[in-house]
């Protein structure tokens, strides 16, 4: 995916700015693969993931990390709306 992005970061239509990559592109830098354990968090996650892809993190543990980060979150979620109903 990151290939096929990337190439658009130009284009007014791409949903991250050069300051917004920037910007990730130092956090991801300074925190490496473990800033992706944010990957749940609203309106911050998904840049988080785009940033691994253009820094071209390995599929296998931005897989890994990405599916424990937001799986920890939706049965978290699963389990309040349980416990409350």
């Amino acid at each position: 995916m990151r290939r096929f992005l990337i190439r658009f970061a130009d284009r007014r239509w791409f949903p991250f700015s050069q300051a917004q990559m920037d910007r990730g592109t130092g956090w991801y830098s300074r925190w490496g693969h473990w800033s992706l354990l944010a990957s749940w968090v609203p309106v911050i996650g998904d840049p988080r993931t785009l940033v691994a892809g253009v820094l071209r993190e390995p599929f296998w543990r931005f897989a890994l990390i990405v599916t424990l980060a937001k799986g920890g979150r939706y049965l978290l979620l699963t389990w309040a709306t349980l416990a409350l109903s």
